[in-house]
């Protein structure tokens, strides 16, 4: 079975680690026979990590450089969505001419963004099934952003809607958000699938943390809510006596004016390996997740998994892996960071008992969710509609009045 795709390589990106967790799966287990034929399209001038290395019969991947705008500039040119589709007609062509020369299976899109909505264009043109693992919702990332741009944007997530793709959620939070506030109506194509833990963040390591060391790990953008982190940073020095250290792991573009903001607040470190991750968990007492919104939330699981608790907000789908869990008290709100301080040293010496990091490895670990992954592909491919929604998900949405409504 081949399934072509659209890659990017960074460190501090989900959509990324997904695709690389899947592949080391794949890599460890001969038995799917799946190959993954991977498209990255660079922008001239970008700078990204080198590609992982994989065997041939697993993985290929076709690389180009484009000099193209930046979506900002495309839209802000542009009078309507068809003159931005003009103005990324390469990128479309590139991936028509690619699909054409693979002619893969299915053709799984990552993400909503503009390359991703590039794909889909081009994967419109063919009769080869389509999955959208809707990782982000367009929508909400750009929340904050002027109204033609928003306008834009919501006219180029709403052209994901359509009865030829199944849709891969990974919360039912992502499901009811797609429904309400992008589509209008229910989608039933669908399979609610959590993102998965790699099984080296199970691997417990000496404890190294220190007393007052927090952590953030995030892409440095507006929807990860970086006015709490600023506000958080300055309230922690106004603290006095043993303040909190704060260490902040982000990307690596991160301009110098940011980090001059945070002199003396906090310290930034560069992106590391995932696999080079736990160690980190393991350093900080506790993490924090205050996005205003996730579809998922990889982080906050992978630190309790290292044993190290991290605060959520509501409105992140892995808070449905926490109620699951019995972490409701981990979901917290973020809107006064007086408040949270005040609280702090409560959720520092919060213990994660080692029952819930053996429920995370049995019903999250990677193995687990992509083997139901796997099965959803091979359906797909053999034209068979009747796959049922990954069990995990209802047994543990049935513990949430109201949310079996979004599911079926």
């Amino acid at each position: 079975m081949k399934i072509l795709t659209n890659v990017r390589f960074y460190r501090i990106a989900g959509i990324a680690q997904t695709l690389a967790n899947f592949l080391e799966y794949l890599q460890k287990d001969s038995k799917t026979k799946i190959k993954v034929v991977g498209v990255n399209i660079v922008k001239k001038g970008e700078k990204q990590d080198p590609p992982p290395q994989y065997r041939t019969d697993i993985f290929t991947l076709y690389s180009a450089v484009f000099k193209y705008p930046e979506i900002k500039n495309a839209i802000k040119n542009s009078n309507n969505i068809a003159e931005v589709v003009e103005k990324y007609h390469p990128l479309i062509d590139y991936y028509v001419k690619i699909i054409e020369k693979e002619k893969p299976d299915l053709i799984w899109i990552h993400g909503t963004y503009f390359l991703p909505w590039c794909l889909y264009l081009a994967a419109s043109r063919f009769d080869i099934p389509i999955v959208l693992h809707y990782h982000g919702v367009l929508s909400w990332e750009v929340k904050h952003w002027e109204k033609k741009f928003r306008i834009f944007f919501q006219e180029m997530e709403k052209q994901f809607d359509s009865d030829r793709i199944l849709y891969l959620f990974p919360s039912a939070l992502t499901k009811s958000v797609v429904e309400k506030e992008i589509f209008g109506h229910p989608v039933k194509n669908a399979h609610i699938l959590p993102n998965g833990i790699p099984e080296y963040f199970f691997e417990k390591a000496a404890g190294t943390a220190k007393k007052n060391d927090i952590g953030f790990v995030s892409r440095w953008t507006f929807i990860k809510n970086l006015k709490f982190i600023e506000k958080f940073s300055k309230n922690n020095l106004k603290k006095g006596v043993n303040p909190y250290r704060i260490k902040i792991i982000t990307d690596s573009k991160l301009k110098r004016n940011i980090i001059r903001k945070f002199d003396g607040l906090a310290n930034f470190i560069k992106p590391i390996k995932n696999d080079l991750l736990p160690e980190f968990y393991q350093s900080t007492k506790i993490i924090l997740c205050p996005s205003y919104f996730e579809t998922y939330g990889n982080v906050a699981q992978e630190a309790l998994a290292c044993g190290t608790p991290a605060l959520i907000n509501k409105n992140m789908g892995v808070a449905e892996t926490y109620r699951c869990l019995g972490l409701d008290e981990l979901i917290v709100d973020f809107s006064s960071t007086k408040k949270l301080l005040a609280r702090l040293d409560y959720y520092l010496n919060y213990p994660i008992d080692q029952k819930v990091i053996d429920k995370l490895k049995r019903d999250f670990s990677t193995t687990k969710i992509f083997d139901h992954l796997t099965t959803i592909f091979k359906d797909i491919a053999e034209q068979k509609n009747n796959t049922p929604v990954f069990t995990l998900a209802v047994a543990c949405f049935q513990l949430l009045p109201g949310l079996m409504s979004f599911i079926f």
